[in-house]
């Protein structure tokens, strides 16, 4: 669930879902005065269909950069 390992006398915890992460953020947050640093690597497969069917024209069965373009601007 959880893997702590030290880098450079720094603990790291590394979680294979993001939501685990809670669990040593909560722990460090309580012992920890300086603050923390949260780094998260996190690919979101399921958001990729919906966006490329924003970012597709229909009518020419292609991809539309500028279709993308206006999409992300939202």
């Amino acid at each position: 669930m959880v893997e702590k390992i030290i880098i450079n006398s720094k603990e790291v915890f590394i979680t294979e879902k993001h939501h685990h992460n809670l669990i040593p953020w909560s722990m460090q947050r309580k012992s920890n005065t300086n603050g923390i640093i949260v780094l998260s690597l996190d690919e979101h497969l399921d958001t990729r269909d919906p966006f490329l069917h924003f970012a597709f024209d229909h009518t020419t069965l292609k991809y539309d950069e500028q279709k993308a373009h206006t999409e992300l601007k939202k």
